[in-house]
């Protein structure tokens, strides 16, 4: 027996909610809860990132807060990350105004925020596309270990996330409501401005609601203009209270973050960023998630490619997928695609996994793309043997390439041939592939709590033993490593803060330099100050989190700049403090 929701698709069971997806539903809060809590305080996963930001940008982003909660104002320094995340900012300042500064505290913001985004996000799939939707997209979601473990650290992704959930499932309300959803449409392009004031990058996700639309041309476009009417509401108010009045060092610090860092230099820095995140081993966008995810990638890549609904994409179903397309075009084109920016589109990941699971279960008639399905297999044969072989170098690479070439044709000829026997997918599918997701994602998670270590806790307790009060911790690593302690930390960010004299705008107070050894910031402090940065100076090597170096260099007394040519060379006199 089915029932029908208001949507008109078909659900389980008499009530639309059968008891095992009720069971599936507890058990996966309480095991989404009890991974997210469990040893807060321990280090961010080595696996979940190629990236130093795995040490540094918790620090980086807790910044003006812990300044407030301990200092009383935020800036100490040059670095203002409140001027990127503001939202996020005075949540932070409430949290460790009541409860103190600490990465304790940081963490449980994303916690909580990254756990109330699975209600959130059943509810609004429940009433879009149904209960078994609604349940695998939450399981996908709530356990997957990317988005949990990224959950349990303090950066900006995670709540912008949740923000951008709250405005999905506001944008099903008022799109459900016909003619009478006005102002759930206006409230979900309210939080889609709202995006600006906790994560910039997210607002991707705003094309994606008016994009679903364009099935009905009237009323497609009388909703879009609510929600367009909500995003200029909450723009005016940022651009108000916000932007004009931090315009100039708003201005710097975008010309950083987008031009400097996420931009692509020109047409062949675009080829070379699709390639790798296509094609790419180490850092490749496609090749993380299908090694992390591969369930849920797998499943979504097969879902775009070579499944074609003869009924047509629901709304919903047209927003997610533009979600998920539009962020996997934006992330392949930057400079610097770092996985954490992942977690703005796994919600639309697990989404459309979780339909494509839901179709393969029914059996329902569909036209399949067999060119889509070669490609499919193609694509993940190819990822399959680069993880296999590491390298894409002399015969391993007529492997790489030619193999998958070789998969796509005969995965082509049989679907041509065989099409209505791939058109019935067997039930089964539903819980081999759950069970697939979990055995998988589960030795992710094994590893993950076999390796916690204290790492970040133990250098941040040792140097606030260490150096004598009023001491001011300064380098990229140093927010990081006094997020417990009471120092006052300045982070250096060549070409956006602290970077014209880091050491000589704190003289007169006790200093040690803190920095990520073996990066690019350590040619750039040697070159500075060669006194202070030299291993005869270096009183700590930390191994850190996911095994960065960290170097900690007492600065003498007196730094004194002279100059040779045009450039400034910084020298330090003998007998200094230590």
């Amino acid at each position: 027996m089915t029932a029908v929701s208001r949507t008109g698709v078909r659900e389980s069971g008499p009530a639309g909610l059968s008891r095992w997806l009720t069971a599936l539903c507890i058990a996966t809060l309480l095991a989404a809860v009890g991974l997210r809590v469990v040893a807060l305080r321990s280090d961010p996963y080595a696996g979940l990132s190629w990236s130093s930001a795995l040490l540094t940008d918790e620090g980086f982003y807790t910044h003006n807060a812990r300044n407030v909660a301990l200092f009383g104002h935020a800036r100490t320094d040059e670095f203002n990350n409140e001027l990127i995340m503001p939202a996020l900012h005075f949540v932070q300042v409430g949290v460790f105004r009541l409860f103190g500064a600490g990465v304790l505290q940081a963490r449980a913001i994303s916690v909580l925020l990254g756990l109330l985004s699975l209600p959130i996000l059943f509810s609004a799939l429940r009433r879009a596309m149904g209960v078994r939707v609604a349940a695998i997209a939450t399981l996908f979601l709530g356990l997957d270990h990317v988005s949990l473990l990224y959950s349990r650290m303090a950066l900006m992704d995670t709540p912008a996330s949740f923000v951008a959930i709250c405005a999905f499932a506001a944008w099903v309300r008022g799109v459900e409501r016909e003619g009478k959803g006005g102002c759930w449409l206006v409230a979900a392009g309210a939080l889609f401005g709202g995006l600006l004031a906790v994560r910039g990058l997210a607002l991707f996700v705003f094309p994606a609601s008016l994009i679903a639309l364009s099935g009905g041309r009237r009323e497609g476009l009388r909703r879009g203009l609510w929600i367009c009417a909500g995003l200029c509401i909450a723009l005016g108010a940022y651009l108000v209270l916000w932007w004009l009045p931090h315009r100039v060092e708003l201005a710097r610090a975008d010309g950083f973050y987008i031009l400097a860092q996420l931009s692509p230099h020109g047409p062949g820095a675009i080829r070379a960023n699709l390639t790798n995140a296509l094609f790419g081993y180490s850092q490749g966008m496609a090749a993380y998630l299908l090694r992390h995810s591969p369930v849920l990638a797998g499943l979504s890549i097969w879902y775009l490619l070579a499944v074609r609904p003869a009924a047509g994409r629901s709304p919903a179903e047209r927003f997610l997928t533009a979600w998920l397309v539009i962020g996997w075009a934006l992330l392949a084109l930057t400079r610097y695609p770092a996985p954490r920016y992942y977690v703005l589109f796994y919600p639309a990941l697990a989404g459309t996994a979780a339909i494509a699971l839901d179709r393969l279960a029914a059996g329902e008639r569909r036209t399949l793309s067999a060119t889509g399905a070669g490609l499919f297999g193609g694509f993940a044969a190819y990822h399959l043997l680069l993880l296999a072989l590491h390298d894409r170098h002399g015969v391993a690479a007529v492997i790489l390439y030619g193999a998958p070439f070789v998969v796509a044709v005969a995965v082509y000829e049989r679907c041509a041939h065989r099409t209505e026997a791939l058109r019935r997918a067997p039930a089964h599918m539903l819980a081999a592939a759950i069970a697939a997701f979990l055995l998988l994602d589960g030795l992710w998670l094994g590893h993950w709590l076999t390796h916690l270590e204290c790492r970040r806790s133990t250098e941040d307790c040792l140097l606030g033993r260490w150096a004598p009060s009023g001491t001011v911790m300064i380098g990229d690593a140093a927010p990081a490593l006094c997020m417990d302690n009471g120092f006052v930390a300045a982070p250096v960010i060549p070409g956006l803060a602290n970077d014209m004299a880091p050491l000589e705008q704190f003289a007169g107070s006790r200093r040690c330099v803190v920095i990520v050894e073996g990066r690019r910031n350590t040619g750039w402090w040697q070159s500075r100050y060669p006194g202070v940065i030299s291993p005869g100076n270096r009183r700590f090597l930390f191994r850190s989190v996911a095994g960065l170096m960290v170097g900690v260099y007492p600065v003498p007394a007196d730094v004194h700049a002279t100059t040779q040519g045009e450039e400034q060379v910084y020298a330090t006199t003998q007998g200094g403090e230590r």
